[in-house]
């Protein structure tokens, strides 16, 4: 891997892209966030060349065991005994049958996501300079021409068969995407843990917007949970908002993706 480094603004680097922001219709470039602002959460810049042989590397042993691998992309069991579809540094699931290892990143002008589908043996890198590009959805889009179990659908409402529970859930939402805020008492100790206080405070920048519209498009049971997907729209974004439920209705995870 030859351009792959930590984020240096002094330094001139052959190539390097720059990332930008739509503004009132129209882009400009990006505000400045100082490499020590994601530090461990990311802070380089690479190249897809680069990352696809980081991803090749990793489907040997010259990086990582295989013990170590399973690790990174097993889902994790919390102390309350619920699962996280969260590995070591990887989003894990599976997609309508097929394995899925995959994450995302993003600051002010970049967008970026890596999917792998092991099984499949195949990968997909986006790396985009606008922030807002859905790197994720560009990725799956892409894998679905190979592997169409895996392509985005569009979200069709189903039945709501707990019109109260949903509306529970947009008043929590709401607050959340407003103010920053949220009840304890709705959530599980160790989610709360997770969301308090900072991803919280960061919430309404990240949604964007009022919570104006929240429609269920899918629901299943998995783990003795309930997982509800909902689409959403924040101000001005549309997303898909999927949480899980304990059997006595608490919050055990939500998670954003935009659409």
């Amino acid at each position: 891997m030859t351009q792959t480094r930590v984020n240096d603004f002094r330094a001139i680097i052959p190539r390097r892209a720059m990332g930008y922001s739509l503004e009132k219709g129209g882009y400009v470039n990006c505000d400045y966030v100082s490499p020590t602002h994601p530090w461990s959460a990311g802070a380089l810049v690479s190249s897809v060349k680069d990352l696809a042989k980081w991803d090749a590397a990793l489907n040997g042993e010259t990086l990582l065991t295989e013990s170590a691998k399973r690790q990174m992309w097993s889902p994790t069991t919390l102390t309350d005994g619920s699962r996280s579809d969260y590995g070591f540094g990887w989003e894990v699931s599976t997609v309508r049958g097929h394995r899925v290892q995959q994450h995302g990143g993003g600051i002010p002008g970049f967008s970026t996501f890596i999917l792998r589908l092991p099984d499949d043996k195949l990968s997909v890198i986006v790396l985009a300079n606008r922030d807002d590009a859905d790197a994720g959805r560009l990725a799956r889009t892409i894998a679905g021409r190979f592997v169409p179990a895996v392509a985005p659908t569009e979200a069709k409402p189903i039945d709501d068969p707990d019109p109260k529970r949903t509306e529970r859930l947009r008043a929590i939402l709401s607050r959340v995407a407003e103010k920053g805020e949220a009840d304890e008492s709705e959530f599980t100790t160790e989610f709360w843990k997770f969301l308090h206080p900072d991803r919280l405070k960061e919430a309404p920048q990240m949604l964007g917007g009022k919570l104006s519209e929240l429609t269920l498009i899918e629901r299943h049971e998995e783990d003795g949970q309930d997982r509800l997907t909902y689409r959403a729209k924040f101000g001005e974004n549309i997303v898909r908002v999927m949480v899980a439920l304990t059997k006595d209705g608490k919050i055990a995870g939500i998670g954003f993706r935009p659409e």
